[in-house]
């Protein structure tokens, strides 16, 4: 039998049961403070990470920017270097074009200096009768290889066929001579006969005009 009293007994049993109560609530205070230091721990963590994360993107930033400054240095200087290369190759065909334009200038002053330009003596036909535009046309394009014909005018009048020339000066006159023979020549050609004369005309004194052909309406051709 136990010697312990009835009295002793319970209160023993009441301290086994406070001892279990006290080491079950160490055992619940340890696991508390597990979890609070799990918590903390990640609180910390997280906010490592956090800062971490921001220092990262800012060092990163700044990177991308030092290296997009670092490509623009090197493009503006290799711009510049392209445009250095190009000046200095581009100087010189400036020069020998400078050159080539003088020279192909002074050429051309020169050949315009040596040529002498050669008009043609201007002259003018009048016909009438029965004389058509389009043989008279024919007349024209056969001067046209020594003289000027712009244009001829069917003149009605009483006049006889002749050249006209209105100067003295010998030269007028050969003028005048082969101007008449040119014509004679044409005729021939479309077998026709054609007593042409010369004649020299006055004018009003300081006044001056071409040689004219005049055709009367005759019968040329037979």
């Amino acid at each position: 039998m136990s010697d312990l009293s009835i009295d002793e007994k319970i209160k023993e049993a009441q301290l086994n049961k406070l001892e279990a109560e006290i080491a079950k609530i160490k055992a619940e205070t340890s696991k508390l403070w597990i979890d609070i230091g799990k918590i903390v721990f990640s609180a910390l963590l997280g906010l490592f990470i956090g800062w971490f994360s921001q220092d990262t993107k800012v060092s990163l930033a700044d990177t991308k920017a030092k290296m997009a400054e670092q490509e623009k240095k090197v493009t503006i200087s290799e711009t510049e270097k392209m445009i250095k290369d190009t000046n200095n190759s581009i100087e010189p065909l400036k020069i020998a074009l400078t050159k080539t334009s003088a020279e192909l200038q002074e050429k051309n002053s020169e050949k315009n200096s040596s040529v002498v330009v050669v008009t043609k003596p201007l002259i003018y036909i009048q016909f009438q009768g029965d004389i058509t535009r389009e043989f008279i046309n024919e007349l024209r394009g056969k001067l046209q290889a020594e003289f000027n014909a712009p244009g001829a005018q069917r003149i009605a009048g009483n006049y006889t066929s002749e050249v006209r020339y209105f100067s003295e000066n010998k030269e007028d006159k050969e003028r005048a001579e082969r101007l008449a023979n040119s014509v004679i020549e044409f005729f021939k050609s479309k077998n026709c006969s054609l007593n042409l004369p010369i004649k020299f005309s006055n004018l009003t004194a300081g006044k001056s005009s071409p040689p004219e052909v005049w055709l009367a309406d005759e019968d040329f051709c037979d």
